[in-house]
């Protein structure tokens, strides 16, 4: 695990360090954000597909017995 950093500075300094050092460029915030969007949907769809099933069944199987009484 890397150590945490700050750096203190402004547009030109980070600018001037995005020159030096590209591997630590910020991606692209387009494709970050629609990146971020699709898993959202993606987990959008998974959800109401768990919360249809938990509202068919909303004991999900277990019974009195279960309790152990």
């Amino acid at each position: 695990m890397r150590p945490r950093q700050i750096y203190v500075g402004g547009p030109k300094e980070y600018n001037a360090y995005v020159a030096r050092h590209p591997e630590h460029r910020v991606a692209d915030s387009a494709k970050v954000a629609k990146d971020a969007s699709a898993y959202r949907a993606k987990q959008t769809e998974e959800m109401k597909e768990a919360s249809a099933r938990d509202l068919s069944d909303p004991y999900l199987g277990a019974s009195w017995a279960d309790l152990g009484w």
